[in-house]
Parts: C-alpha cells; structure tokens; sequence
C-alpha cells in the first residue's frame, strides 16, 4: 500500500509528524502518536445518529 495522500485508504494525517494514516488507526504507525479522534469509526457513528436525532426531533416538533 502506497502512502501517497491520494490514496483513498489513507485518509488523515498525523497532526505531529504528517504521515498519513488509514482509517481507524488508534496511532501513528510513524511517531506512535494519539491518532486525531475523527479518524476512528466510533466518531463517525456518534455524529450520523446525533444528525439522525436532530432530523428526527426537527420532525416532531
């Protein structure tokens, strides 16, 4: 696997060295880093069902 930035796999960068990490790393495989939270799948899902509760509620009231 390449590490170029237009790699779809590779989607953030560490915020401390640039590496480019694959999506749901919990660190740098570079500088063993804290990988930056928007890059883990728990995020993702958290924010779609907090927009889905939003439209939801928008919705009913």
């Amino acid at each position: 696997m390449s590490d170029t930035p237009n790699d779809p796999a590779r989607r953030f960068g560490c915020p401390a060295c640039g590496h480019m990490l694959t999506f749901n790393e919990r660190r740098c495989g570079n500088c063993a880093e804290d990988a930056p939270v928007y890059n883990r799948t728990g995020f993702w899902i958290g924010l779609a069902l907090t927009v889905l509760a939003a439209v939801v509620l928008a919705i009913i009231a």
